[in-house]
């Protein structure tokens, strides 16, 4: 789950992530936004609750909004020092 909120001209996410054990929290901000995007990234700024170090939290997001009813999700997590990318598509009904 994925919590948006504006600071400052920035696009803060706060993510609760359900793919870790412990369920990390990440924030990753995205630039400062100025008028109509379709895009937006978003990069690693800080994590809470990770077991180790080591564990996977995500490093960046970006989001695509596509059209009215269409976006995605491309996530890059940070596991042993690679990164591993995933993409997410999502249609409303």
């Amino acid at each position: 789950m994925s919590l948006y909120t504006n600071s400052d001209g920035r696009i803060v996410m706060q993510h609760y992530c359900a793919l870790t054990a412990r369920g990390n929290q990440v924030r990753l901000v995205s630039p400062v936004t100025s008028g109509a995007q379709d895009e937006f990234v978003f990069a690693f700024a800080s994590a809470a609750n990770l077991a180790t170090p080591a564990d996977a939290p995500m490093h960046r997001m970006v989001l695509r909004i596509k059209d009215t009813t269409h976006f995605s999700e491309v996530w890059t997590k940070r596991e042993n020092g690679k990164d591993v990318v995933f993409s997410l598509d999502y249609t409303r009904r």
